[in-house]
């Protein structure tokens, strides 16, 4: 049974974790010390496979633990592709749950690692949050002071819970704040309106070129209720039987605007991926062959596949494009049907007749 003492140590264990700046990682192991004194310690984080990477440590010494990194990892019993599966699911993983002592006194991980560390028995904390394995900090204790006792082994399943919700939090916390600076430098870098979607279709970030854009089509100023403007755009104006759909976007155009929206995915913590929409909204003056950023832009093309349709503008046959990019003509048809895919067209005199005429060959839509 735990002590006043020992709550007491757990509970300025979660006051030093909930207070950290930088290192979430070396702020829990140097936490646990206070628990665990000597033992070593070691904090990974899992991949998208839920692997074991990227260990921090405490009282082990640092080329134990590259020799760990190199070699050793492939023969550690708790890492996931060792442990059976079923033991995946607990909070709390010691060497009896995977083999008898006997049995792991004659394994290379023992004889050949932590026995030279003078470590002898080892408990694994598994961190889970919202189902999926986020990582697994080892806790191993030198010979000289036994085996774990009971009450070890419950301060280890109280912390186990809290560092498995701080870590997962914190780990949402930088992909949220890495995925919003990704999108907030794509969005307003972009030569054109840009405006990004959730999978709800709500508007998370857009540029002030969509805000012009936008105020044109709607024929009014959005700028103080863009969200509400961009939805009535999207739900009012977007008759779907003038949208041209091809397998990656829906493009048409508005009032002499012309707009596309495109799926992408960004990597999430969690979920996997998940899914957002950009939106790209130009005046289709402005889709010219004197612009071929925006056209790089809009149709994800290339630096190549710009030239090459530069030069689909200016009359070139394959071969002359090939002798001039020195390509073969082989190469030149294969970026042609790219061209044709990304472009939502099925020869190159409709390509030319998007470029040089300002505007994608779809009919305009009057509000």
């Amino acid at each position: 049974m735990l002590s006043s003492n020992d709550y007491k140590k757990l509970l300025d264990f979660q006051s030093q974790i909930c207070s950290y700046n930088d290192d979430f990682r070396q702020t829990v192991l140097k936490a646990m010390i206070d628990l665990y004194q000597e033992y070593s310690m070691a904090f990974f984080l899992t991949d998208e496979n839920e692997q074991y990477i990227n260990p921090v440590s405490v009282n082990i010494d640092a080329d134990i633990m590259k020799s760990y990194e190199k070699y050793y990892f492939k023969t550690d019993i708790f890492h996931t592709f060792s442990i059976p599966k079923k033991l995946l699911a607990k909070d709390i993983v010691h060497i009896t749950d995977i083999m008898s002592i006997n049995n792991f006194e004659k394994t290379e991980f023992y004889n050949d690692l932590l026995k030279k560390m003078g470590v002898y028995d080892e408990i694994a904390l598994q961190l889970r949050y919202q189902g999926k394995l986020i990582g697994v900090v080892g806790i191993m204790k030198p010979k000289v002071l036994g085996d774990f006792t009971e009450k070890e082994v419950q301060c280890a399943a109280i912390l186990q819970k809290n560092i498995s919700h701080m870590l997962g939090n914190s780990l949402a916390k930088l992909k949220y704040q890495h995925q919003n600076n990704l999108i907030m430098s794509f969005v307003n870098e972009a030569p054109i309106g840009m405006v990004v979607l959730d999978s709800k279709l709500d508007v998370i970030q857009y540029n002030q070129m969509s805000v012009r854009l936008i105020s044109d089509i709607l024929e009014k100023d959005c700028e103080n209720n863009f969200n509400e403007s961009f939805a009535r755009m999207l739900s009012d104006k977007l008759y779907f039987r003038e949208i041209s759909y091809n397998t990656t976007s829906i493009e048409t155009c508005i009032n002499n605007h012309f707009v596309r929206i495109v799926p992408f995915i960004v990597p999430d913590f969690i979920h996997g991926i998940k899914t957002f929409y950009a939106t790209y909204i130009m005046k289709t003056d402005k889709i010219g062959m004197s612009d071929y950023d925006n056209l790089k832009t809009i149709y994800c093309l290339t630096d190549r596949e710009c030239k090459i349709v530069s030069l689909l503008v200016q009359g070139f046959s394959n071969k002359k494009i090939a002798d001039k990019l020195y390509l073969s003509q082989h190469t030149v048809k294969t970026h042609l049907q790219n061209i044709y895919k990304k472009m939502n067209c099925i020869s190159r005199t409709e390509v030319i007749h998007k470029i040089t005429n300002g505007q994608p060959n779809y009919p305009d839509v009057r509000l």
